[in-house]
């Protein structure tokens, strides 16, 4: 059938350039902007992408390079927004999809992560940055052989790739399986040995294991804190106002203000201490995810302050500006810790307590709570980098309202465990 003469020449060329301007950026001008971001000019990315998105906001690449530019500035919610825009228009971009997964993860989304890096990999089978993400998201959701099976996959890809090692030896130790950890984050450590979440990882490991030495443990977490302080050098020691009738500042810093163990130890203190007349107490949550554990405890304080997204630099800079006198470290070298933040003594006085039942290994750690049940006085001051306190008793704790009434133990009874 016929369809009419047709646009031809002028015109044609005149209706290319305006579906161009109203549907999609010029080649030159996504190489341009993905440039930017290569070299490190994320600012400058940061406007073009701004600018991509407005001139043409159903196209996904302008979506896709705000997303990355806002994840490293840790604007993750905004970050997300902007992965989930680029993957919807379009969902056959591999590396979107594996952005996309990362920052759901991220989120306390595992279900939806987990399905959008299956279809990452599924489309780029041979990229190992796909399956380590995914092997990091089935192991948060507790699938742990399947988490091993993912980042083998990377590994067999890359072997000598840095993050699918330190993911394989969390993995290894959540599998009971340390030795084999401890091999994988000596390998990340001998070729990064400034790691410090793989340093602090490995750590955790090493307390539960039987065959270090005390001795030998403790060296190992003076190591780590040698290492921090000498790549972020001397601190500068931090002053407060000496008002002696004004109320005492207090911070916490911990990434398990949430459903987790600390919380439940962490509860009974706040109601204390954040209705003392003489005490101010500051919460800094360093952990992206909330929930109602998190609303509870943030209504007994003062001051809370969401900082998973704040660098240390920029973490630093707000302590001291919230004059806090006693800083508290509530993780020790586990999981979201801030012990780089440590090293660079925001507050004049540094506590550690409750996360870790060990030392932090800085010099920078002023103290260390415990007392006589714990660390028996005298045994193991040895041990700690930091001064210990002993307090009549180091962890009250505020059992879960749903959890079932307290019984007899069904071994005293039976006459065994089982």
């Amino acid at each position: 059938r016929g369809r009419g003469r047709g646009l031809q020449g002028p015109e044609l060329d005149a209706l290319e350039q305006r579906l161009n301007q109203e549907g999609a950026p010029q080649q030159s001008e996504i190489e341009a902007a993905a440039t930017l971001y290569a070299e490190g000019e994320k600012e400058e990315a940061g406007k073009r992408a701004q600018e991509l998105t407005e001139r043409f906001p159903q196209h996904p690449f302008g979506w896709k390079l705000l997303g990355g530019v806002l994840y490293g500035k840790r604007a993750y919610p905004e970050a997300l927004e902007a992965t989930q825009k680029a993957a919807a228009f379009d969902p056959e971009d591999a590396e979107t999809l594996r952005n996309l997964g990362l920052m759901l993860k991220e989120a306390g989304l595992a279900a939806e992560a987990q399905s959008a890096l299956e279809r990452a990999v599924a489309l780029e089978p041979d990229n190992a940055k796909g399956h380590i993400y995914l092997g990091a998201t089935l192991h948060e959701m507790g699938s742990l052989a399947a988490a091993h099976a993912g980042i083998r996959a990377a590994l067999a890809l890359e072997p000598d790739n840095l993050q699918a090692l330190s993911s394989l030896a969390v993995v290894l130790d959540h599998l009971g399986r340390p030795a084999e950890a401890m091999e994988a984050y000596r390998r990340v450590l001998q070729q990064s040995p400034d790691d410090s979440d793989a340093h602090g990882n490995m750590l955790f490991c090493m307390s539960h294991m039987d065959n270090f030495s005390a001795e030998e443990l403790f060296q190992e977490h003076l190591l780590f804190g040698q290492r921090l302080e000498k790549r972020l050098g001397a601190p500068r020691p931090a002053e407060t106002s000496p008002e002696p009738d004004r109320a005492l500042r207090i911070g916490f810093v911990s990434g398990d203000l949430r459903k987790h163990a600390v919380a439940s130890f962490i509860e009974p203190l706040f109601r204390q201490l954040g209705s003392h007349p003489g005490l101010v107490v500051h919460a800094y949550y360093n952990h992206p995810v909330s929930d109602d554990t998190t609303m509870l405890l943030r209504g007994l304080v003062a001051q809370w302050r969401d900082v998973a997204r704040l660098d240390d630099k920029s973490l630093h800079a707000l302590i001291r500006e919230d004059g806090i006198d006693i800083l508290i470290d509530l993780s020790g070298p586990t999981g979201h810790h801030r012990l780089p933040l440590f090293a660079r003594k925001p507050a004049p006085v540094q506590v550690s307590w409750l996360g870790y039942p060990g030392t932090t290994g800085l010099s920078a750690m002023d103290y260390y709570l415990c007392d006589a049940h714990m660390v028996p006085p005298g045994r193991f001051d040895h041990l700690f980098r930091e001064a210990l306190v002993q307090l009549p008793a180091v962890a009250p704790f505020a059992p879960q309202e749903v959890g079932p009434g307290v019984n007899a133990l069904p071994a005293l009874a039976i006459g065994y465990l089982r």
